[in-house]
């Protein structure tokens, strides 16, 4: 399977460990065995940085919502968001990556790709892994600039205007390095890497959208089964009283009482092995045993199933591993039951219920 990342008319594959990459120009034929990912252009793009005096992941996307509602332009239902979470010791760096649902819902629509990204996060990423020795860099694009430190981007710009990208950052970050040439396909390429990565940015998923349809579609099958079984028991109960009316009160009573009696004598099913089941059990055994005598000794009820065993071993060790291979899985012995020894060569032990 491989993740394909499409910027324009370019496009770059990775395969699913990162390791391979093929790149070209023009259409790309849709097919069953890859991903296509594409990324919102940096003007659909918001970010917002907070550090939350928390240290614990889960306490901090609990809070974050509330930390974020503020911070964002637009209705809190209309958002969708990505945060990434840098921890320090006692507080947690969070990184947001917020777009509209109608950004990402027009990127569906053009592109109808399987995933969607961010192109600020992809060249970044592609710039960590293009330049690894370099911890603090800054890259651009035509209209694209952004500064990282380490995995986390300081600083992300977009701009029609390129030499003004290049006097914010060289003003802003005199100590970082610029990466003087970006490769053409930086961007499609840092589109497949990043949704290759399990905590990838990814703003929108064909399948997580499937497995949330596929969520609904069971808890309204199961709303519907319950609705059924309560009508169901709903008209027994009125069709019993219907009935119970038409008898004396006396009679049902004793109705009632005969039932019951008749359930609580009814013979117990017996759910131990039968013989046949334990000698083909045993005959499956490999190691070489010569098995002399076998009782078979069923009580109850309830219904329990005790089974000793007579045989011959060359030696010790053979005489061990049988022991062995009679508890290795699958077992008819029940579990967590040590065999008892009666004497040198022979076993007994209870079988379980099927």
């Amino acid at each position: 399977m491989e993740i394909v990342g499409v910027v324009g008319n370019r496009w770059a594959a990775v395969s699913a460990d990162g390791k391979q990459v093929r790149t070209g120009e023009g259409p790309l034929a849709q097919r069953k065995d890859f991903l296509v990912v594409v990324g919102l252009e940096g003007g659909e793009v918001l970010r917002r940085d907070l550090t939350i005096p928390l240290s614990s992941k889960t306490q901090v996307r609990r809070v974050l919502p509330f930390q974020l509602e503020p911070l964002i332009p637009f209705p809190h239902e209309e958002a969708a968001t990505f945060a990434q979470y840098f921890p320090n010791k006692q507080s947690t760096d969070v990184a947001v990556w917020i777009a509209t649902q109608s950004a990402v819902e027009r990127c569906i629509a053009t592109a109808n790709p399987d995933m969607v990204s961010c192109l600020a996060v992809a060249l970044a990423r592609w710039a960590r892994v293009a330049h690894p020795d370099v911890p603090q860099l800054v890259a651009f694009t035509e209209t694209l600039g952004i500064a990282l430190d380490g995995e986390k981007i300081v600083s992300a710009l977009s701009s029609p205007d390129r030499d003004k990208l290049h006097a914010f950052f060289k003003h802003k970050y005199p100590d970082f390095e610029t990466i003087p040439a970006v490769s053409p396909f930086a961007l499609p390429i840092g589109l497949a890497l990043e949704a290759a990565r399990k905590d990838g940015v990814i703003f929108w998923s064909k399948k997580t959208r499937e497995e949330r349809l596929l969520y609904k579609g069971c808890i309204a099958s199961a709303a519907a089964l319950l609705l059924c079984t309560l009508t169901a028991h709903l008209t027994l109960h009125l069709q019993e009283k219907t009935i119970c009316r038409q008898f004396p009160q006396e009679t049902v009573a004793d109705f009632r009482k005969t039932v019951l009696h008749a359930a609580k004598c009814a013979p117990p099913v017996c759910l131990a092995p039968s013989v046949q089941e334990t000698l083909s059990w045993l005959s499956s055994l490999k190691t070489p045993v010569q098995i002399s005598h076998v009782n078979y000794e069923l009580t109850g009820p309830p219904y329990k199933a005790t089974l000793t065993l007579d045989f011959h071993a060359e030696s010790e060790a053979t005489k061990a591993r049988f022991a062995e291979e009679l508890i290795k899985h699958p077992s008819l012995i029940e579990p967590n039951h040590e065999l008892t020894w009666t004497s040198t060569y022979r076993l007994s032990f209870p079988l379980r219920s099927l």
